[in-house]
């Protein structure tokens, strides 16, 4: 049973509270996320015909981001945005109820994009990485246990960026590891609330 303030998206920043028969109550509750702001934006019907093909449309554009950001060929980025967005697991599970996985996907495609640029310098190069810290958070809040999963997969490419960068070995573990600390308090305050 809700009470009368969580039957909204504004009384969701109050908190939710689900019983053990979430089933059919809710959601989301106020975790910062995609789901919640388009949740917050249409009324419950619009969210319902929309969640699943906005989640999968952003997972495709992350796909092809992640592909220029790889420097792939544009074709390359078109087909690996349809394949991504159309995939069976990402679009059966945005199909049956739980499109915050497709987002999960998509953010964590996202950071690795914004990772893939390599060791830029300077502010533009940290930006970079506050906002693939930032895309893991999302991911955490999307796609909760799913999400703690594929982040560790944005650490581990974080850390072969360290070893597979030309230069001094020893400054670029340096500057990984920033970067990798860097991702990890972003990403931890953003998912402070769903931890």
């Amino acid at each position: 049973m809700l009470k009368n303030h969580e039957k909204d998206g504004l009384g969701n920043l109050l908190g939710v509270w689900v019983s053990s028969n979430w089933v059919g109550g809710l959601q989301p509750s106020a975790e910062p996320a995609f789901s919640h702001l388009l949740f917050f934006i249409l009324d419950a019907v619009q969210f319902a015909k929309l969640h699943a093909p906005l989640s999968l449309l952003l997972l495709g554009i992350s796909g092809y981001v992640f592909c220029q950001q790889s420097k792939l060929y544009p074709a390359v980025g078109l087909l690996v945005a349809a394949a991504v967005a159309l995939n069976t697991n990402p679009l059966s599970y945005a199909c049956w109820g739980l499109p915050p996985k497709a987002l999960a996907l998509g953010c964590t495609l996202a950071a690795l994009g914004l990772l893939q640029g390599g060791f830029q310098t300077g502010w533009r190069g940290w930006l970079r990485v506050l906002l693939a810290g930032l895309c893991v958070g999302l991911n955490v809040v999307e796609g909760a246990d799913v999400g703690a999963i594929l982040s560790l997969y944005v650490a581990a490419f974080a850390v072969w960026q360290m070893f597979a960068e030309p230069g001094a070995k020893v400054a670029n573990a340096l500057r990984g590891a920033g970067r990798l600390a860097l991702v990890a308090v972003c990403a931890g305050w953003i998912a402070a609330h769903a931890l």
